[in-house]
């Protein structure tokens, strides 16, 4: 507050979650004081510009916009034969990526893999750090008996790794149940690859459903399973790559900077 007592300088907030997942009222109450001094506030999804407007009152500014691609992180660029070679991997590959925490939902892909294993062969990559329980995870693999079918990189990825496993893939799925904006979806987009993601967050407002991916209803398995073998199709699969590819623009960075400085009100301006 310094700052804008002394100069004219504008407060900017861009807000990614208004309220973080693991919250308190503590925490709630902190966030609403420091908003609350914002000139101007930008979300990254119309469901969090919902949830700014109910922390702050109804007649609260807000400019909706979106997370932006993170493609220029993946470096190093592959060919889906050279990374399927890289990894020994061979048939369809379904990519899990991010840290693994119990709101992602990795429980009810694992549940939804026995359905997609009987009509086709996928390996499920599962890429990131487990945030807890990740023994729960095992046993439900080892239950299933599909250990040769899931593999599992449990670490950092460095963003030189990044395209590896992106490229490795067809599809990246994110089977949240819950969720305010992912930075998963804007990396697969800018690394050309469709998502299968649940009806949560803005996941809903960045995919569209059999455009460039696939929106199902969250904690449904075989919802979730049907959507992935109706998306391997090698038509449906093709389609779905080519949107993918370009919706890296509607997301850029370029886009995302007209909105932060006011040449663009929203994220829907200027859409190609």
């Amino acid at each position: 507050m310094r700052v804008k007592r002394s100069c004219k300088t504008e407060i900017v907030f861009i807000c990614h979650n208004v309220i973080e997942h693991e919250s308190n009222w503590l925490k709630k109450r902190a966030t609403k004081a420091v908003l609350s001094k914002a000139d101007r506030l930008i979300t990254h999804s119309r469901e969090e510009t919902g949830r700014l407007k109910e922390l702050l009152g109804e007649h609260t500014q807000v400019i909706t916009a979106f997370l932006p691609t993170y493609a220029p992180i993946g470096v190093k660029r592959y060919t889906r034969e050279q990374a399927k070679e890289k990894l020994g991997l061979a048939g369809h590959v379904l990519l899990f990526f991010g840290f693994v925490r119990p709101y992602k939902g990795l429980d009810i892909l694992l549940d939804a893999m026995p359905m997609v294993l009987k009509e086709k062969d996928v390996t499920l990559l599962i890429v990131g750090e487990f945030w807890k329980d990740k023994k729960k995870f095992l046993h439900q693999i080892d239950f299933y008996r599909m250990g040769s079918k899931i593999r599992i990189v449990d670490g950092y990825v460095p963003n030189e790794e990044i395209g590896l496993y992106f490229a490795a893939s067809d599809l990246v799925v994110q089977p949240y149940v819950s969720a305010t904006g992912s930075a998963i979806s804007q990396l697969a987009y800018g690394l050309d690859r469709p998502v299968i993601a649940t009806r949560v967050g803005d996941l809903k407002e960045v995919i569209q459903d059999g455009v460039n991916g696939r929106i199902v209803e969250p904690g449904d398995a075989s919802g979730l399973a049907k959507a992935i073998l109706k998306s391997l199709e090698s038509e449906t699969l093709q389609k779905l790559s080519e949107n993918a590819m370009n919706t890296k623009e509607r997301f850029s960075w370029e886009r995302l900077g007209k909105v932060i400085t006011g040449e663009m009100k929203n994220s829907e301006e200027g859409s190609p």
